[in-house]
């Protein structure tokens, strides 16, 4: 394996935007199965069975921009209210 030459980049402490992200996810999947139903159309026990499923199978992976869980919320919702991408994005 050929070793980069960059220096390895160190991240700080999560920005303000990152931890409202995470609130936000928590609320979906970690609140009650009302509220993860109402943004997945999914309980939360079938979800957490289908990130473990996506990620024993390798077919996701954890990110530096976002994990398992995140990419299947997103996705669900996109999917579940025909949303568009541009929905789900902070700005």
């Amino acid at each position: 394996m050929i070793q980069s030459s960059r220096p390895e980049i160190c991240y700080g402490p999560l920005s303000k935007w990152d931890e409202e992200r995470q609130k936000n996810l928590d609320l979906i999947y970690n609140y009650n199965d009302v509220e993860c139903v109402n943004m997945l159309c999914m309980r939360r026990a079938p979800f957490f069975r289908l990130c473990n499923l996506l990620r024993e199978r390798k077919l996701l992976a954890d990110n530096i921009n976002c994990c398992v869980e995140e990419q299947v919320v997103m996705f669900l919702h996109i999917m579940g209210h025909n949303q568009h991408f541009r929905v789900t994005r902070q700005n």
